[in-house]
């Protein structure tokens, strides 16, 4: 994320003094309004956060001697201004990148909402894309998902992932009755990502940006989740789901290098009580290369999750995730995926409903050029929130 990023310039004058000194005013001007915020109107203030340890068995990982890393500590807080409107803000602190011990502080998300009738609610800001169940459920602090991570194919954008996660734009939605169902339709549309830090002669090492001050394509991103709950069926909903956008990719030099076309068209289904979870997702992605022409790709990704909780504290669970990226896909090689399947058995001890230990073995097959290259993942977690 790079919402709340400083330009390079300054970056490279004020290093990281600059960085901790615009952490602590931050966090300063929001205690402020933490402390000025009305009794009269409905606030909720969370925190969340996590410490894990990864150690990977894989040649070369840099988890392979065991590490400790800080998850994002992620502020979370909400205001209702009237009974119809209300804002919602999550601040993210977390260290930049594997390589660097630095942190720095993002705007995840950023919404104002007006609800003018249960069947349509506006909101205008920063969110989480209206793909599948996942990302709509289950946002940055980790205690809230029963696993340690989100499926491969869901990750943030700047953690290496190849979904547009977030969005900033408009959204309508609400809920509509339709006889036996109950229907939750959600439509947004807003400024298309971008691929940004390509290597100039190999093109591949970019992330996508989800643009939020500007939109540096002429096509606006659109799209769209409709989510169906039958009545007989409590804790059951499937949805079908799209985004439609056109991703420019631009070298470091600031040059564009790529332009594609992309449609993404998906499925979810989700049955979930206070015993068990049982979550599917699939992603189907269209890519068309509009620069040099190379043609039409197609690639695929899913997973199946299943949990089981035991006297409200105990709950084993496996998940099985998939990605399979057609070959020549410039937007899949700019972001460096590659065919990955990972199977993760995993166990979470609840000693609260505050915070949980988890812990998780996971065997994962690369794929890369046709020659199978098995690891083994070890991690455990405490997560927490307050």
């Amino acid at each position: 994320m790079r919402s709340l990023r400083l330009s390079s310039q300054r970056e490279t004058r004020y290093g990281g003094g600059w960085r901790r000194r615009r952490s602590v005013l931050l966090l300063s001007a929001l205690l402020f309004i933490l402390s000025e915020s009305s009794p009269s109107h409905a606030f909720e203030f969370r925190g969340f956060g996590d410490v894990t340890f990864t150690k990977n068995d894989a040649a070369g990982s840099q988890n392979s001697h065991g590490s400790f890393t800080l998850g994002q500590f992620d502020l979370y807080l909400t205001q209702a201004i009237t009974d119809r409107i209300d804002v919602l803000a999550e601040l993210s602190i977390e260290t930049e990148s594997e390589q660097s011990s630095q942190t720095g502080i993002d705007l995840e998300r950023l919404q104002i909402s007006y609800q003018a009738k249960d069947w349509l609610v506006i909101r205008a800001g920063r969110f989480h894309n209206l793909l599948g169940y996942w990302n709509l459920t289950f946002h940055h602090g980790r205690q809230l998902q029963t696993t340690i991570d989100r499926p491969s194919m869901l990750f943030f954008e700047d953690k290496g992932g190849f979904l547009p996660i977030h969005l900033v734009g408009l959204w309508l939605g609400g809920y509509v009755p339709a006889g036996p169902l109950l229907i939750n339709y959600g439509i947004m549309a807003g400024n298309g990502p971008k691929i940004t830090g390509l290597d100039p002669i190999l093109l591949n090492g970019g992330s996508l940006d989800p643009n939020n001050a500007v939109d540096n394509s002429g096509n606006k991103a659109v799209s769209f989740n409709l989510t169906f709950h039958p009545l007989a069926v409590h804790n059951l909903g499937f949805s079908v789901c799209g985004n439609f956008s056109q991703i420019e990719g631009f070298d470091t030099a600031g040059l564009q290098v790529a332009n594609i076309n992309q449609q993404i068209l998906c499925g979810e289904l989700h049955y979930v009580t206070e015993a068990v979870e049982l979550l599917a997702e699939y992603y189907l992605l269209l890519d068309t290369d509009k620069l040099t022409g190379l043609g039409h790709f197609v690639d695929q990704s899913g997973y199946v999750q299943l949990a089981y909780t035991f006297a409200d504290k105990y709950i084993p669970y496996v998940r099985y995730e998939r990605t399979a990226v057609d070959e020549g896909d410039p937007y899949m090689a700019m972001l460096e995926i590659i065919d990955t399947s990972r199977t993760i058995l995993g166990f979470r001890y609840n000693l609260s409903s505050a915070s949980s230990l988890k812990a998780e073995v996971r065997f994962v097959n690369p794929g890369v050029q046709g020659k199978p290259g098995n690891a083994h993942v070890f991690a455990v977690q405490w997560a927490f929130w307050f």
